[in-house]
C-alpha cells in the first residue's frame, strides 16, 4: 500500500499483491487453488429417480393453440385494415 498525507488528509492507495505473496499465502494449504484442476463429475446415485419424474402435461395446450390463432387472426385483420385504409377502399 502507498500512503500519502496531503492537507491534513491521509490517502491510501491499494495495490494488488504480487505473485510471490499469493503463493506464500496459499503455501500452507493441503491443496493448491492455484493449480489447474478439473471439477468432480456428478452422477446420480439412483437412476430410477430420473425416470419416475413425469413430463409436465397439464392438458392446456389446446387453449394456448387457440390463443395463438386468435392473435394471428387479430394481427391479419389489423394489417388488412391498414392496407385498405391506405389504398382508399
Amino acid at each position: 500500500m502507498i500512503s500519502a498525507i496531503s492537507a491534513g488528509y491521509k490517502f491510501t492507495i491499494w495495490q494488488p499483491p504480487s505473485a510471490g505473496q499469493i503463493k506464500q499465502k496459499f503455501a500452507d494449504l493441503p491443496y493448491s487453488p492455484l493449480q489447474s484442476e478439473t471439477m468432480a463429475k456428478l452422477e446420480e446415485l439412483d437412476d430410477s429417480a430420473a425416470k419416475t419424474h413425469k413430463k409436465r402435461n397439464h392438458g392446456s395446450t389446446r387453449f394456448f393453440v387457440f390463443v395463438d390463432y386468435l392473435f394471428l387472426l387479430i394481427f391479419v385483420a389489423f394489417l388488412a385494415f391498414i392496407i385498405f385504409k391506405m389504398v382508399g377502399m
